[in-house]
């Protein structure tokens, strides 16, 4: 998204730079386990989200509540997503973390 948005003169302004199918943090954390292949993890508490807010400089409100936005724009603009779903996302992480920093797949209108 962000080479795009640097690459292409169409691409200006402020966006939402998210996949179109937004997950809640319960369905992140879910999709993360599956990935890494840990079928359970206890859960954070929220003082302990916040406090890594803290010191991450964040807002643990993200993390606690999120942001159910959507890349609006960006699918008006013909933005082709590489994975639009976080599954198959978090497996190509996983399965090859040097593979997913090939932004050279963004394809322009």
């Amino acid at each position: 998204m962000f080479l795009a948005a640097i690459e292409r003169e169409d691409i200006s302004g402020t966006y939402n730079a998210t996949a179109p199918s937004p997950v809640d943090n319960n369905q992140f954390m879910r999709e993360l386990r599956g990935a890494l292949g840990r079928p359970w993890a206890p859960h954070t508490p929220s003082w302990a989200v916040h406090l890594g807010g803290f010191f991450m400089r964040t807002e643990a409100c993200l993390a606690l509540t999120g942001r159910r936005c959507l890349p609006a724009k960006l699918q008006k603009s013909r933005f082709s997503f590489r994975f639009s779903d976080l599954r198959p996302a978090l497996d190509e992480i996983y399965r090859n973390p040097e593979g997913v920093l090939n932004v050279h797949e963004t394809q322009a209108p």
